[in-house]
């Protein structure tokens, strides 16, 4: 201010704006496990934007569950452009929705963990078959779960979103009717 080729008075303040080419680098702060509201001032303070929110079933309601910068979750302290959108997979605590525990026994685990996550059921914990070597965990196949799809008397079971499973896999698929004998694991 004042325009270009403006005339000005002796002894007169002029004021220029400098606009940056590339946008300075921020830390990204901690926002897992803060409430909503507090993320939001967080994300101001450090200079970067609300992208969008994802409600998951968690029982943790309001809580952000996860931070994401392009679709991939970005650990604190990591280095993004200042002004960068950031994702918030927020809690939307747990309702009364029952599901039938899914079949799960078959499938590679990274199927088996997608099926899940889209479901909100949580995977509690992965151990191996007969205490095998497992090298990719994605692609070794579940051969029980817990809580089992029916109960002894053949009646399906249900499980609310949020809650957990556990997995047991294989580096190598097992016969059906072997992985139903619960004898060995």
């Amino acid at each position: 201010m004042p325009d270009p080729n403006s005339t000005v008075k002796i002894n007169r303040t002029v004021f220029l704006t400098v606009n940056r080419v590339i946008p300075p680098m921020v830390e990204m702060p901690k926002l897992e496990g803060q409430s909503l509201s507090f993320a939001l001032q967080t994300l101001s303070r450090y200079h970067l934007q609300l992208g969008d929110t994802i409600y998951k079933p968690d029982f943790r309601a309001g809580a952000v569950l996860e931070q994401q910068y392009n679709g991939v979750n970005i650990p604190e302290k990591t280095k993004i452009q200042w002004g960068s959108k950031i994702t918030l997979i927020i809690g939307g605590g747990l309702d009364d929705q029952q599901l039938l525990v899914p079949s799960l026994v078959g499938l590679t685990y990274a199927e088996a963990k997608a099926e899940l996550d889209n479901d909100g059921i949580i995977i509690a914990s992965v151990l191996p078959y007969n205490n095998a070597v497992i090298r990719d965990t994605a692609s070794a196949y579940v051969v029980k779960q817990s809580p089992d799809r029916f109960d002894e008397d053949k009646k399906p079971r249900f499980i609310k979103p949020g809650q957990i499973m556990d997995l047991i896999i294989s580096p190598e698929m097992i016969n059906p009717k072997d992985s139903t004998d619960n004898k060995n694991l």
